[in-house]
């Protein structure tokens, strides 16, 4: 327990309660025990002086515990009628978010006062009342809050993929939470993706955006725990890749990316989708990239399908539908290809023939598909450069509207993947190869196929009028 002895020392509580009342730090500092900074309390003052705000901050750096625990205690210390939402990754971040608040009531005599006669029936593992008549409610990410209004809405490690599988969870179910009170939403979280949900709010004009990386100017945020001398041990352990994200804030350092997002973003477009349905043939060519797979492990490969058509007079490529399994018989995908080529009628097929994919181009050839097979292994540098012109070139298009789930998940997944992929030099024959560091590279070896057969390919316009 912590006492009022531990916590006011010498001082008069009235004194100290009036000073606890109007100054975060001191309240988390004094009374909560804490180690604050000047940044913790300036992440508290942005929350409560913007109702829209976005903060970026390393891993470890307190973000939780500041805004998720102890903003809440101290507001609700001081305050009354006030209702907080903290949304968590998981619903055991959840718990464990209401176990801390808890945990500091039940062992500390300051706030002691704020546990109910009655707390043992109407506390629960995800939300608790206070004698001030407060109400803190955690949530993992889910719609499961429609319905209900707060004063004060926090979003814990919001840049993860959890938030970025559906981010229409955020628009149509947790910003509402706050309108009719005209309450405050905060978001925290470190860097994942150009595709995260904080990567797409950054772009409001709504939304305050503060970033607080480890290092800046040469000197290090929190010495005394992340001094710079530790973070440059991180540095060696992590990669310099993990390194910028997690404790620099730096999303994709364009220089050591093959496909970094400032190359590839103007290709994705929002005003466009993927379909399955063909387009004029006198004005397209067809061409198609396979990537197989067979494993349903969670860590193993996807079979990729790409379509790609080419206006047969300008030369611009668009990716025209993507199909992505896990863990499909190779007869089936053998099948799921057929039906795309009898769709599509494709010019020219790239298989990959890697593990079993020689033996499905085989299969292919003799259903008369026009496919040819490529080791992209042996080639890799050869397909990712081409496709890397591609982009450069202004060729090639990828439709990415959000209004269309299937378009926006497919091109969320592209997307992350292409910006994933390093160079990797072999230290014993100083051969360049690429690897994907995020752990998935099947849509980019398939769209790579896709755009090498089409740029092989030479273009000729339909003669009109002729039997």
């Amino acid at each position: 327990m912590r006492t009022f002895n531990d916590i006011l020392g010498d001082d008069d509580l009235l004194e100290f309660t009036l000073q606890a009342r109007v100054d975060f730090g001191f309240f988390a500092r004094r009374v909560l025990g804490l180690n604050i900074k000047w940044f913790h309390e300036e992440w508290v003052k942005l929350f409560l002086e913007n109702e829209r705000t976005l903060i970026y901050a390393p891993r470890g750096f307190g973000k939780s515990t500041i805004l998720g625990v102890a903003f809440p205690l101290w507001m609700s210390c001081f305050n009354k009628n006030l209702d907080f939402l903290i949304v968590s990754n998981v619903y055991s971040q959840a718990t464990d978010i209401i176990t801390k608040i808890r945990n500091y009531i039940e062992s500390n005599e300051y706030l002691y006062h704020l546990k109910p006669e009655f707390a043992s029936k109407v506390w629960r593992r995800t939300e608790l009342q206070t004698t001030t008549g407060c109400n803190i409610v955690s949530r993992p990410y889910s719609p499961n809050v429609r319905g209900r209004h707060f004063n004060y809405c926090i979003l814990d490690e919001a840049s993860l993929d959890r938030y970025a599988r559906d981010k229409s969870i955020y628009y149509s179910a947790i910003a509402p939470t706050v309108i009719r009170r005209r309450g405050h939403i905060v978001l925290i979280g470190t860097p994942r993706s150009k595709l995260d949900l904080m990567e797409e709010l950054k772009k409001h004009p709504d939304y305050v955006v503060k970033t607080y990386p480890a290092i800046r100017n040469g000197k290090a945020l929190w010495p005394e725990v992340f001094g710079r001398k530790y973070l440059m041990e991180k540095k060696r352990e992590l990669g310099e890749i993990p390194f910028n994200k997690e404790y620099l804030l730096n999303l994709i350092a364009d220089q050591i990316y093959l496909f970094p997002p400032s190359l590839i973003e103007p290709a994705f477009r929002d005003d466009k989708i993927m379909t399955i349905f063909k387009d004029d043939e006198k004005r397209y060519q067809y061409f198609m990239g396979l990537d197989f797979a067979l494993s349903a492990s969670p860590r193993g490969d996807y079979s990729v399908f790409v379509v790609l058509k080419k206006d047969r007079e300008t030369g611009m490529m668009e990716l025209q539908y993507l199909a992505r399994y896990k863990g499909m018989d190779y007869k089936i995908q053998e099948q799921k290809v057929k039906e795309l080529a009898k769709n599509f009628k494709p010019v020219k097929i790239l298989a990959d023939e890697s593990t079993f994919g020689r033996i499905v181009t085989q299969d292919l050839k003799e259903m008369g598909l026009p496919v040819e097979g490529y080791s992209f292994h042996d080639a890799q540098a050869e397909y990712l450069m081409t496709l890397r012109s591609a982009f450069e070139r202004n060729q090639l298009i990828i439709p990415a509207s959000y209004k269309e789930p299937y378009t926006k998940r497919k091109a969320d997944i592209l997307f992350r993947e292409l910006t994933s992929m390093s160079p990797v030099e072999s230290p014993r024959t100083g051969r360049v190869t690429y690897k994907n560091v995020s752990g998935h590279d099947d849509t980019v070896i398939a769209l790579a196929l896709a755009v090498k057969a089409a740029t092989e390919q030479k273009t000729f316009l339909p003669i009109v009028g002729m039997a």
